[in-house]
């Protein structure tokens, strides 16, 4: 296999996504703790304005993962796109 055709191929099968899923997960598994022990805190101490920041931040920040997490996938493949190989198209005989 010519050495463009072979990294191109590398270049779109190695996944780092799984890493970069895991680390979404935490982030968002952060957020939801964050936010479920705020409303605790405000079920508790009956105080809502510093609570309610604490989940507006917490909103906010797995907002903007997920919103990352869609826009980099698209920017990702985007560029790994831009690194194949240019198709050629196939040739026909005279006749067919």
């Amino acid at each position: 296999m010519p050495k463009a055709i072979q990294k191109a191929v590398d270049l779109i099968v190695k996944d780092t996504w799984p890493k970069r899923r895991l680390l979404i997960y935490v982030t968002l598994a952060f957020c939801a703790l964050h936010i479920a022990a705020a409303m605790g805190a405000a079920i508790a101490a009956n105080d809502m304005t510093a609570v309610l920041n604490l989940a507006g931040s917490a909103f906010l920040l797995g907002g903007t993962t997920l919103t990352t997490y869609i826009f980099g996938a698209n920017s990702d493949d985007k560029d790994k796109r831009k690194h194949l190989p240019t198709a050629t198209p196939p040739t026909t005989k005279q006749g067919e």
